[in-house]
């Protein structure tokens, strides 16, 4: 027998062996459906929590680990225990509303903070004031305007001890809470604290001014605004803007939670015997187990070990990756995940071909 006959033999004998084994891989890829349970996760999720009173955290999430959601990152706010800590969220949070990235989604207001900006703008109004009257040099309609703000102050301040008398007396039988009563008594304090600013402006008014006392007030006013500054700084840390557009969610385990949902990704529980079957890239279906409605996506990826699921069975977590630009599928959505058939014949006739150098 020639050479060429040789190994045109050889070669029409590998290629037999490729048809029965592509022959198997489609009888197998036809009799063999893998189908596994699944839920909907978005692929960025923003939340806000209230871990206990006067602690709050918000986390961003990527769904896409198959082990469960994965931190992308965390900031927490922590006040003391006497602190009172106030939740605001705007009025277009509201739940099914679209959220842009920015946006404030929850305001933390501190009762505390807000008050001590008011008494520091306060101050600052009064040095401000004050240097007015120093610069004047102490004329008559200045020291005039001087003494009518301390009129105003006093009359202030009596209107505030009067509230809070009056709270105070009610306070014993209930009919006032506790938040209604400090509110009074900070109110009566800051009032106090501004009659003695305004005598010390008239004071301020009926002498010359001295270039040692302008050098000084200005030192006040700049360590004033720098304080202001500090404040406004810590009101803004506040307010909680979410780092992803996307849907929101109010109430619940979270205060609010804003789901970025194009694309998603469906977490599946793949028995251990059918983990073979299973390739990154591979494509899928989703079946939606409340409208039966289809969704096509690929395998974007699979856990690196085998755990056991809830009924004791060895199971490979995988998530598949699903374009959701209409946003029907929603997070929490259950259903099943069924893994294409046809790739796994094409798979194997391509391992094949490469095994025998075809």
């Amino acid at each position: 027998m020639s050479r060429w006959m040789s190994v045109l033999l050889r070669r029409l004998a590998g290629m037999a062996a490729l048809l029965v084994l592509l022959a198997t891989a489609l009888l197998a890829g036809t009799v063999r459906s893998v189908r596994a349970p699944a839920v909907v996760a978005a692929d960025q999720t923003f939340s806000v929590v209230a871990l206990e009173p006067g602690r709050y955290a918000w986390t961003l999430e990527t769904g896409r680990s198959p082990i469960g959601a994965g931190f992308v990152s965390q900031r927490s706010l922590e006040n003391e225990r006497s602190e009172v800590i106030e939740v605001a969220l705007p009025a277009a949070v509201s739940s099914g509303q679209a959220v842009q990235q920015g946006q404030i989604v929850a305001e933390l207001g501190s009762q505390r903070t807000a008050r001590q900006l008011e008494e520091q703008l306060a101050a600052k109004d009064a040095l401000e004031a004050q240097r007015d009257l120093l610069v004047a040099g102490g004329r008559p309609e200045a020291i005039a305007a001087a003494e009518r703000g301390v009129g105003v102050a006093v009359a202030r301040q009596s209107e505030a001890e009067a509230a809070f008398s009056r709270l105070n007396r009610l306070s014993g039988s209930g009919a006032v809470s506790v938040d209604d009563l400090h509110r009074a008594e900070l109110a009566l304090a800051t009032e106090t604290r501004q009659v003695e600013l305004a005598r010390a402006q008239a004071a301020a008014a009926r002498s010359p001014a001295r270039p040692e006392e302008l050098m000084a007030v200005d030192a006040q006013l700049a360590a004033a605004e720098a304080r202001i500054s500090e404040t406004l700084t810590r009101l803004d840390d506040q307010q909680v803007k979410s780092p992803i557009a996307g849907i929101a969610e109010v109430g619940g385990v979270s205060l609010v939670r804003v789901y970025d949902l194009d694309p998603v990704y469906v977490r599946a529980a793949v028995h251990e015997r059918d983990r073979v079957h299973v390739l990154e890239g591979a494509p899928v279906v989703f079946r939606s187990s409340a409208t039966g409605a289809r969704f096509e996506g690929t395998v974007a990826a699979i856990a690196d070990s085998v755990a056991l699921s809830a009924s004791g069975e060895p199971v490979v977590y995988v998530t598949a990756q699903i374009a959701n630009p209409a946003l029907a599928l929603r997070a929490g959505m259950s259903g099943s995940l069924e893994f294409r058939e046809d790739s796994f014949a094409g798979r194997f006739a391509s391992r094949a071909t490469d095994a025998l150098g075809l």
